[in-house]
């Protein structure tokens, strides 16, 4: 995506955001309410994705007025590491209405290698409604567990060198700081959605 985003991400705490987004096990969706025909919210959805991708060819699955699907990633810093979040935006469009869910499909980093499970488990991780402390600790435990064993580590070697050890307490500060950002990445997706559909046609008079 352009700057047009991640501008949306540094703006988001001075935007007001009128409807909560509805977290499921796979994504993200939300339900908006516009005066607008069922062919001016197509237009403006494309011209979103037209302004907001470097080639909407590229990422466009599916275009129909009912319909709108496309495919494609944003760059997001957890713990001083630039990770790249690829998803899918799905468009569902009617009269006076339209819905958007985002789904996420992967992440990747450059900075080392991330395999398809621990790509999983972060995703896991940030995408469910904020841990407290103590659902936090049981979660990273399970995870770790999974890995050691993953490694070859027995049962004795992992509850002497892991479990009977007890956790940084910074980690949690850690994921509170994560959480924060990817929270906002995800609204500042949807806030930059709803602010171009949103926005008057005569903003383009000059």
């Amino acid at each position: 995506m352009k700057k047009l985003l991640f501008i949306s991400v540094m703006l988001f705490t001075l935007i007001g955001y009128s409807q909560e987004l509805n977290e499921t096990k796979n994504g993200y969706t939300e339900v908006v309410d516009v005066k607008l025909t069922k062919k001016d919210i197509y237009q403006k959805i494309n011209e979103w994705i037209a302004v907001n991708y470097k080639s909407a060819q590229d990422v466009i699955q599916l275009n129909t007025e009912d319909k709108v699907i496309i495919k494609g990633n944003y760059v997001l810093v957890l713990s001083n590491n630039s990770f790249r979040v690829h998803n899918s935006l799905i468009f569902s469009i009617r009269d006076n209405k339209y819905k958007v869910d985002l789904m996420l499909n992967n992440i990747t980093t450059s900075a080392f290698k991330l395999g398809d499970k621990q790509a999983q488990q972060i995703m896991s991780t940030y995408s469910p409604k904020k841990f407290d402390r103590n659902t936090y600790n049981k979660f990273s435990r399970k995870i770790g567990v999974s890995n050691l064993k993953a490694l070859g580590w027995s049962d004795k070697k992992i509850k002497r060198k892991f479990l009977d050890k007890p956790l940084d307490e910074n980690l949690f500060n850690n994921y509170l700081k994560d959480k924060l950002n990817w929270d906002k990445s995800i609204k500042a997706t949807f806030q930059s959605i709803k602010s171009y559909i949103n926005q008057s046609n005569s903003d383009d008079d000059w």
